[in-house]
């Protein structure tokens, strides 16, 4: 018998919440890399948007992850680290994020870890629509300039 191999992309992991029924293993992930007197009203906000739009979308959350002043130039975060843990136990099926940028910023690192949750059946849900699909070439030059503008700014 021959052995079929399938090739996804990563908006292959995204799904409308419509388009599947709500489970109870549903959790939202929150992130903010400043934690500034000003911003610190941000991730209780970020977390209230995903909380109505699970409510109206009949989805129940079983968790919720908050990483508040943490960058998303990389994964170490303690919100995310246990959330992965519970990822590998089978407790989560749905991840409910504002957007996919939440995740990780860097392109290569965030579409590395949307194929991990491919592979292992857990579909996430942006609630931006910034999964839709561009072109690796678009995404690459966008990668470029944020990294440019962020040096521009580190050196001002």
């Amino acid at each position: 018998m021959e052995t079929i191999t399938k090739t996804y992309k990563a908006v292959a992991y995204f799904r409308m919440a419509n388009e599947e029924p709500a489970t109870s293993k549903t959790v939202i992930y929150c992130r903010t890399a400043s934690i500034h007197p000003n911003n610190c009203l941000e991730i209780f906000r970020q977390r209230d948007k995903l909380r109505q739009f699970a409510y109206e979308q009949g989805y129940s959350i079983c968790e919720e992850y908050l990483d508040n002043g943490y960058s998303g130039n990389n994964l170490n975060r303690p919100a995310f680290a246990k959330m992965e843990a519970d990822m590998t136990t089978g407790k989560i099926d749905t991840i409910i994020v504002s957007c996919v940028d939440r995740i990780a910023r860097d392109y290569f690192i965030r579409e590395d870890w949307l194929h991990q949750l491919g592979l292992m059946g857990i579909r996430m849900i942006a609630i931006d629509g910034s999964h839709e699909a561009s072109s690796l070439s678009q995404q690459i030059r966008k990668e470029v300039q944020n990294a440019i503008s962020g040096k521009k700014r580190a050196t001002v």
